[in-house]
């Protein structure tokens, strides 16, 4: 996960997503056991830029591991 190759695929991905999506913004993250991780940010605010965490209760990515279906906000 801290590989820096790593993080510029998941922003080239989050990049991809947002504008194939039309969307300001994309994120790619992982789920960890207490906290929500972005491995790749484009757009957003600080919070989930590149390497930032969120509690696991302010997660919505949670809904989506936890249930095994797509989440959509």
């Amino acid at each position: 996960l801290d590989e820096p190759d790593a993080a510029e695929l998941a922003r080239d991905a989050a990049r991809a997503a947002a504008a194939a999506l039309r969307m300001p913004m994309g994120f790619v993250t992982v789920v960890l056991d207490d906290v929500q991780r972005a491995l790749g940010a484009h757009g957003g605010d600080a919070v989930l830029a590149d390497g930032g965490t969120i509690p696991m209760e302010l997660s919505f990515c949670r809904f989506a591991v936890h249930d095994g279906i797509p989440f959509v906000v």
